[in-house]
């Protein structure tokens, strides 16, 4: 299933667009699906067979995107996935308050993270843990005073992901969700994807 909760004021109508894919991007089946949602209330919208039920749980991946958002869902422990040790590529531009990190995912890359105050204690960085699919990528805003290289911003030990501790880990990465709108977060649509199957 995959739950809708409306968090604003106004009801909410459109279409999602899911997709099981391969690690590497490679689409098995796809649908789209429309629904419905009352102010300030939640609803669900089944998600056919062919989406929902995986072939290789290890190998597959579900991908839900709205108006550019978009939730990840995976059917099995970040530490069973056969994620890629290099799934990543980034580039740094500089800008007067920091730096901008482009990371684009070659295959599924979990949890991607940049742990800047290992460069500067000062320096933040405006999100992290997030899910790429393969093809997908995101922009880490760096503020900070210190002058790093971009070899530096882009170091292993620096930009990080579950990728890189897949074959430690023992627990199960988080469920995807995503927030769609531009207003406050209290006044936003929030969409909570998950794949459990219909019986």
């Amino acid at each position: 299933m995959l739950g809708i909760v409306n968090e604003t004021s106004e009801i909410w109508r459109g279409a999602v667009l899911v997709s099981r894919q391969l690690l590497d991007g490679t689409p098995i089946a796809t649908a789209e699906l429309t629904g419905q949602v009352a102010a300030r209330a939640a609803a669900t919208i089944a998600l056919p067979d062919d989406i929902h039920r995986p072939g290789d749980p290890s190998g597959e991946v579900l991908v839900g995107e709205l108006d550019g958002a978009r939730t990840v869902h995976t059917w099995v422990a970040d530490v069973a996935l056969g994620l890629g040790p290099d799934a990543i590529e980034a580039t740094v531009t500089p800008f007067d308050d920091g730096y901008r990190v482009e990371v684009r995912a070659r295959s599924l890359a979990r949890d991607v993270t940049l742990l800047v105050d290992r460069l500067d204690p000062a320096a933040r960085v405006d999100d992290a843990l997030t899910t790429l699919p393969a093809g997908m990528s995101a922009t880490f805003t760096v503020h900070t005073t210190a002058r790093l290289t971009a070899a530096e911003l882009t170091s292993p030990l620096v930009l990080r992901s579950a990728n890189d501790l897949a074959r430690s880990r023992a627990v199960a990465g988080p469920v995807g969700d995503f927030r769609h709108g531009s207003a406050p977060e209290a006044d936003r649509t929030r969409f909570h994807g998950t794949c459990s199957a219909v019986t």
